[in-house]
């Protein structure tokens, strides 16, 4: 009984992934559309530490996102916004056992720029790959956010330095 629940768990989570390659192609041919709307970045980030923060203490790590008070609009659309940052939430804490996990937001008068930890030392594929690999690999999974973001004209920027990814988003005024 102990293997066939974790054969149900690992397939299940094979299930998700492959789903989220299917919505990526989807994306990317036009099949599904962007909704790009006023979003509130601080209301999806508390979103991903609720969805994140299970697995991160399960494997010893302390999750730190941000806690906004105010609201924050940037342009995108909501429900692709939060599966990128959950994507590289997880991916980082699927590379790690122990220790903490810090998302940092800095600021200015047009941009939010979102740091997300890059645990993973590794050589940059160029592009997603046209067959469906036989796993999914850290690489893999930080090119489907990456596309993600980028279907939504949002720039990302991989920091080797620094080990971390930046999500550069356009900030709105309040009450527009």
């Amino acid at each position: 009984r102990e293997y066939v629940v974790i054969a149900q768990e690992a397939a299940l989570k094979f299930i998700g992934l492959l789903d989220e390659v299917i919505k990526v192609s989807k994306l990317q041919t036009g099949t599904l559309k962007i909704r790009s709307t006023h979003v509130d970045l601080s209301l999806v980030l508390q979103e991903a530490y609720f969805m994140c923060r299970m697995q991160a203490e399960t494997r010893n790590l302390k999750l730190i996102i941000p806690a906004l008070e105010d609201e924050i609009l940037v342009q995108a659309d909501e429900a692709y916004l939060r599966q990128a940052i959950v994507i590289l939430i997880d991916r980082a804490v699927s590379l790690l056992d122990g220790g903490i996990i810090e998302l940092v937001l800095t600021q200015d008068e047009d941009t939010l720029t979102l740091t997300i930890p890059d645990p993973h030392d590794e050589t940059e594929p160029s592009a997603i790959p046209s067959a469906i690999p036989t796993q999914f690999t850290p690489s893999f999974r930080r090119l489907l956010a990456q596309e993600i973001l980028s279907t939504m004209n949002i720039p990302v920027n991989r920091q080797a330095e620094t080990r971390s990814i930046q999500i550069i988003l356009r900030r709105l005024p309040i009450g527009s």
